[in-house]
């Protein structure tokens, strides 16, 4: 079946989302679910969501709008240790651009990513993202650009809000 859902973080699912780990040469790079989920929530642009493969917890990501809605930063992206080297990164990747390039007034997703062993950034690029050079927090930026995106599935955005919503 392999159906991929976003969830809003709840006290049904906190604790799950909370235990998946990186592998351990990913721990210094990736910062632990727990410490996202708090700064999240002293952030008012910040959104957390879990991310479920037939109901099993996979991953999770934590998200920040700036610029008026035209950047979305991407704080934080992992997979689960035990669920890596599967596809699944690229596939929630890519599930998420195109829920975020959905929405009309997003033009740029923007991230950093550390270099070095563990390091993500040639994930990134197979994800679309051009290093941009800029050093940002220990690490480097990374940007893909509505204009370099391909849509890969139909999101609709929030026409309502006309902002991006993580269904």
């Amino acid at each position: 079946m392999n159906t991929l859902e976003f969830r809003e973080l709840s006290l049904t699912n906190l604790d799950e989302i909370i235990d998946l780990r990186v592998r351990p040469v990913q721990s210094d790079l990736v910062a632990d679910n727990l410490y996202s989920i708090a700064q999240a929530g002293l952030d008012p642009s910040g959104k957390c969501r879990a991310v479920y493969m037939d109901n099993r917890p996979v991953g999770f990501f934590f998200l920040r709008e700036c610029e008026r809605g035209t950047l979305v930063y991407i704080c934080r992206f992992m997979v689960d240790q035990l669920w890596q080297g599967r596809g699944i990164g690229r596939r929630i990747m890519t599930q998420l651009v195109d829920v975020l390039f959905s929405s009309p007034q997003v033009e740029v997703v923007d991230l950093a990513v550390s270099k070095g062993p563990g390091g993500a950034e040639e994930f990134y690029r197979k994800c679309g993202f051009v290093p941009t050079g800029e050093p940002y927090r220990g690490g480097w930026r990374m940007l893909l650009r509505r204009s370099d995106y391909c849509p890969h599935t139909h999101a609709e955005p929030d026409a309502g809000a006309n902002r991006f919503v993580i269904l």
